[in-house]
């Protein structure tokens, strides 16, 4: 995962980069559904937007949520899929679209986020 960041594209417009943002969708996917713990490593040198920081600081720092991370079609998708997985492992609490995205957040708050300097 390290090596995808590295070959980003920043847009001509400096707005977040779209590469970027589908790093984060494979991290959270990666685990919020597979259920597999990920390590998101960059450095200082890593970073060419400071954009990039404000999304890092969500994942850290606040609910783990990226805002419009997801359409809402694609949290349709994810909630699908993951609440067969939650029924299983948390039968007493209802499969609400709601309910499944916030035990997809927890999921992906099981990840290792690092940064090291070069």
């Amino acid at each position: 995962m390290d090596e995808i960041v590295r070959t980003y594209c920043t847009r001509p417009d400096r707005r977040i980069s779209v590469h970027f943002l589908i790093i984060f969708q494979v991290l959270y996917r990666t685990c919020g559904i597979q259920g597999k713990g990920t390590s998101f490593l960059f450095t200082d040198q890593d970073i060419k937007e400071e954009g990039f920081l404000e999304y890092v600081n969500n994942i850290l720092a606040s609910s783990g949520l990226v805002s419009n991370l997801f359409t809402r079609d694609e949290q349709g998708e994810i909630v699908t899929e993951l609440a067969p997985i939650m029924k299983r492992e948390n039968p007493k609490i209802p499969p609400t679209p709601e309910n499944v995205m916030q035990y997809f957040i927890d999921r992906v708050s099981n990840c290792h986020y690092r940064s090291r300097k070069k």
